[in-house]
C-alpha cells in the first residue's frame, strides 16, 4: 500500500517521487502543497516513497550554490530509484535542466509555475502542467452575476513579461466573441493611470491582472496605490493583491491546494502504469475569494458562490432572511415580532381606513388629471403618435387623434376595425420599411424612414417616421413607439416632383420614357463597368505574372552568373595547361592541381545548372497555371512551396517567416492557377500592409482536407484591420493604402478567384495588433 516513507519491502518494487520546493520547508507555499499531496494520496493503493527537498535558494548565489547542492544530492540518492521528480517554479525548474541528465537520468519530471519554457534535448522527459487561461473563469462568473454590465477594462503594468501573457489573452477574448468590449490599460504612470479609469463609465469593471510595477518601480504598498486609483469602481483581481483591505468585490488566486491535487492526479496516472506523453497538460488551477459584505450590494450572496470559493467579510446571522440554514433564528424572532405586533397593525389599519380611502381617491384624480394632460398634448401635435404591440401595427394600444388629419381615418375607426398600416404604405417603400424596422429592432436602436402612403380618401402623401422598441427586462420587445410627420409640401418643394397643372397621362408617359432611357444608359454603363473591371482583372493578372517573371529572372541571374564565372574560369586555367604542355614545363604537381581545380569547377557549374534547371521547371509549371483555366491533379503542399520559391524575390529581402503546416499528403485536382494566385496575393498583402512597420513577422499557411472539402487556413500576426473596414476590404479599389500605391484590386481579385473559379467562400478574421486571418473553403469537383 502507498506510504510517505522510505521503508518498502524488498518484493515490491517502489515507485520513487522527489518534491523538489525551490524556498525551505517553512514556505507557505512548500507547506501547502506538501499538505495537499499528503491529502490527495492517502488513499493510494500502491507502494511509493515521497522525498521531501528544499533549495533554500533565497541565501544563496545560483551557479556555484547548485554546483554544490548538486554533488550533495548525488551522493544522497546514489542508491535510490527516483522514477518522479515534482519541480514547483522556475527556480527548481532551472536547477533541473542543469542537473538531471547528470543525478537522475531516467526519471520522469513535472513541472508547474514556469513562464519561460524552452524545449530542447534538456527538456526530453519534462512535461508541464499549465493553467487554463483563467481570466475566462472571470468573465464568465461576471456574465452570470453582473447583468449591467457591458465593459470590462483589464488593469496590467506594462512589462514585457505581462504583456506577453496579455496578447495571448486579448487573441483568446477575440476568439470568444464575448458581448462585452474590453479595454486594456496604456500607461505606466499612476497619474495616467488614474485618467483612464475615473474616464471609465457605470457599466464598467475593472479586472487587476498582473499588476506589480509603476514607472517601472515595483509596487511594495498596494493598499495605497489602489486607494488613489479607485473610487467606487467595481473591482476583482487575479490575485489577491491585499483582498480584505482594499475591499475588492472578489478574486481568483493561485491555488497551492489545486496544484497539490494536479500533481497527484498525474502520480495516480503514473502508478498504475499509464505513460505520461503530453509535454503540457492544462488544470484550473485558481479558486475565487469573494468579499461577501460588498457583494450583497448586487444580491449576490455565498449560495451562488463557486464550490471551493473562499468567503471573506461574511455576512452575520439576521443580515440575510433568505439563507435558511443559516439564519433560521432569526427568522423566528422576525416571524414573533410580526405575529405580536399583527393585532396592533388591524387596529391602527380599521382607525386609518378612512383616511386613507380620501386620500386614494384624490391621488386618482391627480393621476387622471395628469393623463388628461398628457393625452391632450399628444392629441394636440401634428401627425400620428402612436404605440404598437408588434412590427405590423394590428395591435395598436395608442393613437393620438392626429391620425385622421393625416390619414382620413379616425381613431376611433381604427381602433374599431384595425386595418393593417402597412396596406395604405406604397408597395415600392414596404420592403424598405419592414427592413429598417426589423433591422432596428434587432440592434436595439431607433429608425427613421421617408417614404409614401395612400390614404384612406386616396391621397398619395410624404410622411418622415421616427419610432424606438421597447423592451422588457429581458430584452424582448414589448411595444414599439413612434410618431409619423406629414411632410409631403417640404417633399413637393425639394425634389419638384409633382407638377399640378400637368396632365396626368404626359407626365406618367414622360416618366416612362424617361425611365426607360435610364435604364438602357444603366444596363450600358453596368457593361462597360464590367468590361473594365475584366480588363482590370487581366492587367493585374498580367502584372502578377510580369512581376513572377522578373522574380524568377532575378533568381535564376545567381546560378547562371555562377555557372558562367566557373566555365570561364575553367576555360583560362585550361589555356594556361594547355600552354606549360606544348612547352614542355608541365610538371605532375601542375597536372594534380589542375585536376582538382576543374572537379571544383565541375562540381560548381553541375550544382548552379541544376539550381537554374529547377527556377526553369517551377516558373515555366507557374506561369503555366497562372495564364491557364484548366484543371489538373497536383500535390497541394508542394505546389505551394513552388509558389512561395516563384515570389522568393520579393521575401527573401524581408526577415519574415513562412510556415507550411500540412499534416497528410493532400493530392487535388483543381485550378492550381487559382491557387498559385490566392497565395501569392495573401503572401504580398502581408509583406507590403501587414508587415508595414514590423520587422520580423510570422505567416502560418495550414493545408487541410475534409473528404472532397480543402481548407486553407492564412493567417499573420500584423498590424490587423480595423473592424468597421473588414466588411469593405474585398470591394473593388478600396483600399487604406492608396498614397502608398495599393490599387484596391488584391483582395477583389482574391474574393472572385475563391467565389467564382473554386465555388468556394472565404471569411477574414483580424483584430488590430494582434493579426489576420483568412479561412478559405472550396469543394473539389
Amino acid at each position: 500500500m502507498g506510504t510517505l516513507f522510505a521503508n518498502t519491502t524488498p518484493e515490491l518494487k517502489v515507485f520513487g517521487i522527489l518534491n523538489l520546493y525551490s524556498y525551505d520547508n517553512l514556505n507557505k507555499n512548500s507547506l501547502e502543497i506538501k499538505q495537499s499531496l499528503k491529502k490527495e494520496l492517502a488513499g493510494v493503493n500502491m507502494p511509493y516513497v515521497l522525498y521531501n527537498e528544499y533549495l533554500n535558494y533565497k541565501n544563496f548565489e545560483q551557479k556555484e550554490y547548485f554546483e554544490l547542492l548538486s554533488k550533495f544530492y548525488l551522493d544522497k540518492y546514489k542508491n535510490t530509484d527516483i522514477n518522479l521528480i515534482l519541480a514547483t517554479n522556475q527556480i527548481s525548474y532551472e536547477f533541473l535542466r542543469e542537473y538531471k541528465h547528470k543525478l537522475f537520468p531516467n526519471a520522469k519530471v513535472i513541472v508547474s509555475k514556469v513562464n519561460n519554457i524552452v524545449f530542447d534535448d534538456k527538456n526530453s522527459k519534462f512535461s508541464f502542467i499549465k493553467e487554463e487561461n483563467s481570466i475566462h473563469k472571470m468573465i464568465a462568473y461576471i456574465e452570470d452575476h453582473h447583468e449591467n454590465i457591458n465593459h470590462i477594462y483589464i488593469l496590467s503594468d506594462q512589462k514585457k513579461q505581462t504583456q506577453d501573457k496579455l496578447k495571448k489573452i486579448k487573441e483568446d477574448i477575440f476568439l470568444n466573441d464575448y458581448d462585452y468590449s474590453f479595454e486594456f490599460s496604456k500607461s505606466t504612470s499612476l497619474q495616467n493611470i488614474r485618467k483612464e479609469i475615473h474616464a471609465l463609465k457605470e457599466d464598467t469593471i475593472i479586472i487587476i491582472y498582473d499588476f506589480n510595477f509603476i514607472n517601472n518601480k515595483k509596487i511594495t504598498n498596494y493598499q495605497n496605490i489602489f486607494k488613489s486609483l479607485f473610487d467606487d469602481n467595481l473591482v476583482y483581481a487575479m490575485s489577491s493583491y491585499e483582498l480584505k483591505k482594499n475591499n475588492f468585490l472578489g478574486s481568483l488566486d493561485y491555488s497551492n491546494e489545486l496544484l497539490g491535487r494536479s500533481y497527484a492526479l498525474l502520480i495516480k496516472v503514473l502508478l498504475k502504469g499509464n505513460i505520461l506523453d503530453k509535454s503540457i497538460v492544462k488544470y484550473d488551477l485558481r479558486i475565487f475569494t469573494f468579499n461577501e459584505q460588498k457583494l450583497s450590494d448586487f444580491n449576490i450572496y455565498r449560495d451562488i458562490f463557486p464550490e471551493d470559493s473562499i468567503i471573506l467579510n461574511k455576512i452575520e446571522i439576521g443580515h440575510n432572511l433568505f439563507h435558511e440554514d443559516e439564519y433560521v433564528f432569526t427568522f423566528l424572532l422576525f416571524f414573533i415580532s410580526c405575529s405580536l405586533f399583527f393585532m396592533i397593525f388591524l387596529i391602527n389599519k380599521m382607525l386609518k381606513m378612512k383616511k386613507s380611502t380620501l386620500e386614494i381617491e384624490d391621488v386618482n384624480i391627480v393621476v387622471k388629471e395628469s393623463e388628461a394632460q398628457v393625452v391632450s398634448l399628444l392629441d394636440n401635435l401634428p401627425g400620428i403618435v402612436y404605440r404598437s404591440k408588434n412590427i405590423y401595427f394590428d395591435e395598436i394600444e395608442y393613437l393620438s387623434k392626429g391620425v385622421f388629419e393625416l390619414i382620413a381615418y379616425t381613431k376611433e375607426q381604427i381602433l374599431e376595425s384595425k386595418p393593417s398600416y402597412l396596406d395604405i404604405i406604397l408597395p415600392s417603400y414596404k420592403k424598405e420599411y419592414k427592413e429598417k424596422i426589423k433591422t432596428a429592432i434587432e440592434n436595439k436602436s431607433p429608425y427613421h424612414i421617408r417614404y409614401e402612403i395612400k390614404t384612406f380618401n386616396d391621397e398619395i402623401k410624404t410622411v418622415y417616421e421616427i419610432g424606438i422598441g421597447v423592451y422588457d427586462s429581458s430584452y424582448k420587445l414589448i411595444a414599439i413607439e413612434g410618431s409619423i410627420s406629414d411632410i409631403t409640401e417640404l417633399s413637393q418643394a425639394q425634389n419638384k416632383i409633382l407638377k399640378l397643372n400637368a396632365n396626368l397621362e404626359h407626365t406618367v408617359y414622360e416618366r416612362t420614357v424617361e425611365l426607360e432611357e435610364s435604364n438602357k444608359e444603366l444596363q450600358r454603363l453596368i457593361s462597360s463597368s464590367k468590361q473594365s473591371h475584366q480588363h482590370l482583372l487581366q492587367s493585374e493578372k498580367m502584372a502578377s505574372l510580369g512581376s513572377l517573371v522578373a522574380g524568377v529572372s532575378h533568381e535564376i541571374n545567381t546560378p547562371i552568373g555562377l555557372a558562367l564565372m566557373g566555365i570561364t574560369h575553367f576555360s583560362d586555367i585550361t589555356c594556361d595547361i594547355e600552354k606549360s604542355y606544348k612547352e614542355n614545363k608541365l610538371d605532375e604537381k601542375d597536372f594534380e592541381l589542375y585536376l582538382e581545380t576543374s572537379n571544383e569547377l565541375a562540381n560548381t557549374i553541375t550544382t548552379s545548372l541544376i539550381r537554374a534547371a529547377d527556377l526553369i521547371k517551377s516558373f515555366k509549371q507557374i506561369a503555366v497555371d497562372q495564364s491557364s483555366e484548366e484543371i489538373r491533379t497536383f500535390d497541394l503542399e508542394a505546389y505551394v512551396k513552388e509558389v512561395l520559391l516563384s515570389i522568393r524575390n520579393k521575401t527573401k529581402k524581408t526577415k519574415h517567416k513562412i510556415n507550411i503546416i500540412c499534416k497528410k499528403k493532400i493530392i487535388i485536382s483543381s485550378y492550381p492557377g487559382a491557387i498559385s494566385q490566392i497565395i501569392t496575393n495573401l503572401v504580398m498583402n502581408s509583406i507590403s500592409h501587414a508587415f508595414k512597420n514590423k520587422e520580423e513577422g510570422i505567416i502560418n499557411i495550414h493545408l487541410e482536407q475534409d473528404m472532397k472539402r480543402i481548407h486553407i487556413s492564412y493567417s499573420d500576426n500584423g498590424i490587423g484591420i480595423k473592424k468597421e473596414y473588414l466588411a469593405q476590404i474585398y470591394d473593388p479599389f478600396f483600399t487604406t493604402a492608396r498614397e502608398e500605391g495599393g490599387s484596391g484590386l488584391g483582395l477583389n481579385i482574391l474574393y472572385n478567384i475563391v467565389t467564382s473559379k473554386l465555388k468556394g467562400s472565404i471569411k477574414c478574421n483580424s483584430m488590430v495588433d494582434v493579426g489576420t486571418e483568412f479561412k478559405i473553403t472550396f469543394i473539389l469537383e
